[in-house]
């Protein structure tokens, strides 16, 4: 089976695996289920595979993150980097790997269906036109913290939730949505929690329903 590639991998913490084989992959996560199950199953554990190792996932849960801006030509050591200003960006994706406080701005995704990065970037299109603040981790402030998508594999069903910690435009939300996934469900989560969890204290339905 070939291996599949992402731009994004080493950096990004959505996945680990992505360097090895599909065979490999197997391998390893058999291995390691068998070392957590010794105690209690000494045979050995069989794996049904699958025929399709890409776009798997059914489920994602990414950040909006408000964060400094890498330089590429800072240097601790001098003096004028003390009093230049810091600029910022706003990244929609998953967190960078090892971060609780950034995220990678993804472009592209072995992991959910290829409708993901479609979807991000009318998103991205929408907070900027509604200029909408990103969460900052750090400092606890901004709209938009959250995104969530969930796809039933079997019966071709998707769910969108957006966690925010204030109101918004629910209209063009939705329209944004639609113009990607036009049969999706839509629901907007409340979250003002410190912990960086897509936990809603309130949740309602934009469209269609509440679970699929």
């Amino acid at each position: 089976m070939p291996n599949i590639t992402c731009k994004h991998f080493g950096v990004c913490g959505g996945c680990s695996l992505l360097n090895l084989s599909y065979e490999e992959q197997v391998a390893k996560k058999r291995a390691k289920l068998q070392e957590i199950l010794k105690d209690f199953w000494t045979e050995e554990i069989p794996v049904t595979v699958t025929d399709e190792p890409k776009n798997f996932r059914n489920k994602v849960e990414l950040g909006f993150c408000h964060q400094v801006k890498w330089r590429d030509d800072y240097d601790k050591k001098d003096p004028a980097n003390k009093t230049r200003p810091l600029e910022f960006e706003q990244t929609l994706g998953f967190k960078l790997k090892g971060r609780w406080d950034r995220a990678v701005d993804i472009e592209e995704c072995a992991l959910f269906n290829e409708k993901l990065v479609p979807l991000l970037a009318a998103l991205r299109a929408w907070a900027k036109q509604e200029n909408l603040e990103y969460y900052d981790q750090r400092k606890h402030t901004g709209v938009l913290r959250h995104l969530m998508l969930r796809e039933g594999k079997n019966t071709g069903e998707e769910i969108v939730v957006l966690f925010v910690t204030d109101d918004f435009n629910e209209k063009t939300f939705v329209q944004a949505v639609e113009s990607v996934l036009p049969n999706a469900h839509i629901m907007a989560a409340v979250n003002n929690g410190l912990a960086d969890t897509a936990a809603p204290e309130s949740l309602r339905v934009l469209k269609g329903k509440d679970h699929i």
